[in-house]
Order: structure tokens, then C-alpha cells, then sequence
């Protein structure tokens, strides 16, 4: 009688750990395939997207035409960042206005920026959805001349500022609003039109390169691919 109410103690007892240990795997079952805890949305998108574009911009008292290549990652279809850079087309004719020549040589403008590009759309989803940019980084301005009949034998020469021949590097924001055009699922159209805000660093005062020069607006057409590289959570 005592070995009956031993075993049925002991039968007990392993009934009772066994589910226990049941209850502590469920438990650590339940934590290893809890759902993880994201940001984004499960629906959210990251695209790595190319664009190219053509812009108009006042440059002195001239118009230059830039073009604009950029990549960088679209996030939901609405936010863009990425690297942006301006490679003017046209130099030769932006003629420095407040320059007065020695003799008939001419000088233009070589000008460049690179930096940072961040734009928001709003309803992406729809054929043509407004937004707004920012394009901000550091550019280059240089006054370039052409020598023509002024040479170093001549006695002009000894007049010219050689300090107007150097380099000047400026920081810049550009804050712009656009309309998007979605051309199919993976291509899409952007008009814009933003104004350009420089700070030279003009350490050398000599160097004669005020912002009001490189300050202005600026406007035109990009095109955006979006079919590189697609990951979806």
C-alpha cells in the first residue's frame, strides 16, 4: 500500500514538471515568433533610383544651363536622398558683367556644385503629385579669361589683377517645389523651380566674388528610373 501511494507521489510529481516544462517552451516558442517591430510599414518600399536632369539658373548676369545627374534610395514612393551634382553646359557664355577688359580679352564663369538632394512627394500614388526639395552642398566658381591679343610681353600685362584668376568655393541651399508626372511604374517626370542661396568664402577680398553674382533662381526637367533595385519588407 505504502509502494501504491510512493509511485502514485511520483507519477505526480513528473506530471506536474512535465507541465511545467510545457508551459516554459510555449512561453519560449511565443518570444522566438513574436512578429518584429519595424518602422516602416509592412507594405513599405526602398528603391535605389538614378535621375537626370537639365536646369536653368542665373549665373551673373547670364542664364546657364546645368546638367544634373543624381542617385540615391526612394523610400515609399515619397521620400528621396541621395548625392546630386551641377555640371554647367554653357561657361564660355557667362560673361562676368562687372568685369571691364585690358585690351580685347574676355573672361567667363566656370561654375559647379555637388551635394545633397532630399525631395518630398505628396500623393506619389496619383498621375501628378506636387512636392518639395532641397539641394544643399558645396560648389566651385572660377572667373576664366581669354587671351586674345594681351599677352605676358605686353605692356598691359602689369595691369591685369592676378587675383581675379583664382578659384572661389562657396556653400549653397537651393529649396525648390515640383510637380511629379508619373510617365509608367517605373519612370516618372519632374518639373522645377527653386532659388539658389550661396556663401562664398572669400578670404581674399581682392578675389571680387560677392554672393549677389551666384544667387537666383533656377528651373527645369528631370527624369527619374526607378526600376534599379526594388526590396520590399
Amino acid at each position: 500500500m505504502q509502494t501504491q501511494k510512493h509511485s502514485f507521489k511520483t507519477i505526480r510529481l513528473f506530471m506536474g514538471m512535465s507541465l511545467l516544462a510545457l508551459c516554459f517552451s510555449v512561453k519560449a516558442q511565443q518570444k522566438v515568433n513574436a512578429e518584429k517591430k519595424i518602422i516602416l510599414n509592412k507594405q513599405a518600399t526602398v528603391r535605389l533610383v538614378s535621375k537626370a536632369g537639365i536646369n536653368a539658373t542665373r549665373i551673373d548676369k547670364s542664364v546657364a544651363f546645368m546638367a544634373q545627374p543624381s542617385i540615391g534610395f526612394l523610400f515609399n514612393e515619397k521620400f528621396f536622398a541621395g548625392l546630386s551634382t551641377g555640371l554647367c553646359l554653357n561657361e564660355r557664355f557667362l560673361k562676368d558683367a562687372s568685369y571691364k577688359p585690358i585690351k580685347d580679352e574676355t573672361s567667363h564663369w566656370e561654375f559647379n556644385n555637388t551635394g545633397l538632394s532630399l525631395e518630398y512627394m505628396f500623393s506619389p500614388v496619383k498621375a501628378i503629385s506636387p512636392g518639395i526639395g532641397l539641394f544643399t552642398g558645396w560648389g566651385k566658381a572660377e572667373r576664366n579669361f581669354t587671351w586674345n591679343s594681351l599677352t605676358k610681353q605686353s605692356p598691359e600685362w602689369t595691369l591685369v589683377d592676378k587675383n581675379l584668376c583664382r578659384k572661389g568655393y562657396f556653400f549653397f541651399t537651393e529649396p525648390s517645389a515640383f510637380l511629379n508626372f508619373n510617365l509608367s511604374q517605373t519612370v516618372s517626370l519632374k518639373a522645377n523651380v527653386g532659388y539658389r542661396f550661396v556663401n562664398f568664402d572669400n578670404t581674399t577680398t581682392a578675389m571680387q566674388m560677392p554672393n549677389k553674382k551666384f544667387n537666383g533662381l533656377s528651373g527645369g526637367m528631370t527624369v527619374m528610373f526607378s526600376n534599379i533595385f526594388k526590396t520590399v519588407n
